[in-house]
């Protein structure tokens, strides 16, 4: 490439890189502003001599002062650059930040003109440029002035082709995409996920929505794609403009449009329908936009996260809320644990059950758990505990299943002490060794580097089970499911207890590490280590059981209890045991966003959790969602990204050019 190419780009660039990367009254964009301009003055200067040179012959001088001509064309772009500039537009009489609407309107269609003529025109000088300074670059002693022109006018072309997308792209800025059929640009109109239409279907009382909305509103045009889609059944759904329906609006504290009110009549105590004496209402805020463009950043999230937002508030309406209660003072994992090393808290897990309008409670000895669990549970959580339970919390957790409980089990390995669990699990026919850890050399996640690493395992091998029914559906789309310290969980063969079904295997090649509590010989600290000894078999472990059986009935209330339960599905106890705590705490559930990862099996775990103990279907099943996610790519694939796109294809596309240059000019075509 000739000198006065090189200059010319050079310059160029130094002028983009003052105007547009740094700007302002910095020193550093004055600097780069005049080395550019210098270097652009020397390349019109040494085109000039060239052009005026005596001892260029005919042909050279009209290539010569066409590749000037052109030269010239695409430095005059900067002068016209400066007048878009505060400087020039002050020149001018324009001001952008006028307060007056006609000036403002006057300044921005300046703007808007003198930027698309100084590209157009650096577009039709540059390329141009180029290409005639090549040819003469080629052979400049025998130069044919045909040669210059063609080249010329095709690259002059193919700037005009450019040029035109300038207007193109600013007439459809200023269209309104909204008046399209269907619109496929930046997010979907969004749609009813699983989860929510099986709410609808399962509604037993009438639930009305509100959509407070004016015709021709963007909002309201997603919105109501997605509700005429729910709409039916026990669910009706009517779209009303807040400012004609004030009565209305004031009866449901809707204070303004772009909002939706859930609304569900009470029921009285006798169960028949009061309608207007009370009413349960719901709101979601969303707001308007009379065009796409003027959607703020929070109104497009929440729609793109609509699904989710409506579910959440129809769970609300649909039914009264169910408690969890979690168990504490035995070195529980807890939402609010100041102790427990890294995976010691489940704040996670307390704001994703929430979703599922599940309140969260704790119980401990001095709550009550010494005498009974509380009628009002929906379920009970043992997360990790490290110490023993009182037998009179276990009569009581025993009790509770026995009546047809729900329980979810979360063991966790003690390693350095003991701990008697036998009378809790004992009944469900399973055992625990806190004292063993198991580890894999391969299936496991990369934390610190380390052997402790090992014990990070991670595995996609469930069973047939309804409790891990989502967890088999994703399989192959979904992350692996993470069980960070495990124990070592065995059923132990007792033909009076019950019979438990594992629904989640390791990979295969693993082991139960025997001594993984080891002391550093210099800090005599215990640090984890993994390492399999001929004495550890591999192979593969169970990391969860679920059992249920048959619940009890008190003869003395045995009618009344029995009916109760036929209409609620509970009949029975179901309990789901695992062989460590740790899949549930923070660290593994969170997300990019700092909510539950719902592509996570550990997260999809917990729902299906919250549909086969709790027995209800609404839980399962996938909710829509367009938020955008950041794709994720390992060290590897993202190193050839890297490379591939940086270096390898363009070398392979100069490669093949060269190649068919060469394979030409030996044919005698160039």
């Amino acid at each position: 490439m000739k000198f006065t190419t090189v200059m010319y780009l050079l310059g160029m660039f130094l002028v983009l890189l003052g105007e547009r990367m740094i700007g302002g009254d910095d020193s550093w964009r004055w600097g780069l502003d005049g080395v550019g301009a210098l270097c652009i003055l020397v390349v019109l200067a040494q085109l000039g001599r060239d052009m005026m040179s005596s001892k260029a012959q005919t042909g050279q001088r009209q290539s010569h002062r066409l590749t000037f001509g052109f030269a010239a064309l695409g430095s005059l772009s900067l002068v016209i650059y400066a007048f878009t500039t505060d400087w020039g537009m002050a020149q001018m009489g324009h001001d952008l930040m006028s307060t007056v609407a006609e000036d403002k309107q006057a300044a921005e269609r300046y703007w808007v003109f003198t930027t698309c003529l100084w590209l157009l025109v650096w577009l039709l000088g540059t390329l141009p440029f180029v290409a005639a300074d090549w040819v003469l670059h080629r052979n400049p002693r025998a130069v044919d002035p045909s040669a210059t022109r063609q080249a010329a006018t095709s690259a002059l072309t193919v700037a005009m082709l450019l040029a035109s997308l300038f207007p193109i792209n600013y007439w459809a800025s200023q269209q309104d995409p909204a008046s399209a059929v269907e619109d496929y640009s930046y997010f979907k109109a969004p749609v009813p996920g699983d989860q929510t239409k099986l709410l609808v279907e399962n509604l037993d009382t009438p639930v009305t929505i509100y959509a407070f909305f004016p015709e021709g509103d963007v909002v309201r045009n997603q919105v109501e794609r997605y509700l005429m889609e729910l709409e039916g059944g026990m669910l009706a759904v009517e779209f009303v403009d807040q400012v004609l329906e004030p009565t209305l609006a004031e009866e449901l504290k809707v204070r303004e449009n772009g909002s939706i009110a859930f609304v569900r009549d009470v029921q009285s105590e006798d169960g028949s329908e009061q309608a207007g004496s009370k009413q349960q209402t719901e709101r979601l805020k969303l707001g308007t936009a009379k065009k796409r463009r003027e959607l703020e950043d929070g109104v497009r999230k929440k729609i793109k996260n609509l699904d989710q937002e409506v579910l959440e508030i129809l769970r609300k309406v649909a039914g009264s809320k169910r408690i969890i209660y979690v168990t504490t003072g035995h070195g529980e994992l807890h939402w609010s644990a100041q102790s427990g090393g890294l995976f010691g808290r489940v704040g996670t897990l307390k704001n994703f059950v929430k979703g599922f309008n599940y309140e969260v409670k704790s119980l401990s000895f001095t709550d009550g758990l010494s005498e009974a669990v509380p009628d009002d549970a929906d379920m009970v959580m043992v997360l990790g505990p490290t110490r023993d339970f009182d037998p009179q919390e276990i009569d009581a957790l025993n009790a509770y299943r026995d009546r047809g409980g729900r329980m979810l089990i979360a063991l966790q390995p003690t390693l350095e002490s003991e701990m008697d669990l036998s009378g809790l699990l004992g009944p469900l026919g399973l055992q625990y060794n806190g004292s063993q850890l198991l580890a894999h050399d391969n299936a496991y996640a990369k934390l610190t580097g380390g052997q402790q690493d090992k014990f990070l395992l991670y595995t996609k091998s469930y069973t047939s089970h309804a409790s891990v029914s989502l967890l088999n559906k994703g399989k192959d789309i979904s992350r692996e499911f993470l069980m960070p310290m495990s124990g070592l969980l065995e059923v132990t063969g007792d033909k009076d207890s019950a019979t438990p079904q594992v629904v989640i295997k390791t990979m295969a090649q693993t082991y139960a590490e025997t001594t993984p509590l080891t002391r550093d010989p210099l800090s005599n600290r215990p640090v984890l280590a993994a390492q399999a000894g001929d004495d550890e078999e591999k192979g593969t472990y169970n990391l969860a059981y679920a059992v249920s059986g048959a619940a009890e009935v008190n003869a003395d209330t045995a009618d009344a209890e029995a009916s109760e339960e036929a209409e609620s599905g509970s009949d029975e106890w179901r309990v789901f045991v695992t062989a460590g705590s740790a899949w549930i705490s923070d660290p593994v559930l969170t997300g990019q966003r700092g909510e539950a990862d719902v592509r996570m099996a550990n997260t999809q775990l917990v729902q299906n959790l919250l549909s086969w103990l709790a027995d209800d279907p609404t839980a399962e099943g996938s909710v829509n969602s367009e938020e955008d996610l950041k794709v994720e790519h390992n060290d590897g694939a993202a190193g050839w990204i890297f490379y591939g796109t940086t270096f390898i294809i363009p070398f392979v596309f100069l490669f093949l050019g060269l190649a068919r240059l060469s394979v030409r000019r030996k044919g005698g075509v160039a």
